[in-house]
């Protein structure tokens, strides 16, 4: 995670920052919307999600699985992405899940 103005400036160091990628940099699509910005040698991709109801349902959830899914989650996804296994991002939803209700049963 990164903010704008430091991503820019990102750019700008590796000669990436023409006025149409730092326009779609600082486009900005609602307050429940995240941006990904992925870049790939001489590739970038944004891609936007946004949740559809505001959050007001994950809001409802349980705050103790909330909290153990916050936590570490930059790490794993970074993880995830370097060994090139996406799937890897399932041992977060798995660690969160143990911390909150404990160890499966021998």
């Amino acid at each position: 995670m990164e903010e704008v103005a430091s991503f820019i400036a990102r750019l700008e160091e590796i000669n990436e920052a023409d006025e149409e990628t730092v326009s779609c940099v600082n486009e900005r699509r609602g307050t429940d919307t995240a941006q990904i910005i992925v870049i790939c040698e001489d590739l970038i991709r944004f891609l936007w999600f946004s949740l559809r109801d505001g959050g007001a349902s994950l809001r409802s959830r349980d705050q103790a699985m909330s909290k153990a899914l916050a936590e570490d989650w930059q790490k794993d996804m970074i993880d995830a992405i370097e060994t090139g296994h996406p799937e890897a991002s399932k041992i977060h939803m798995t660690k969160a899940t143990i911390k909150v209700i404990g160890p499966p049963p021998l």
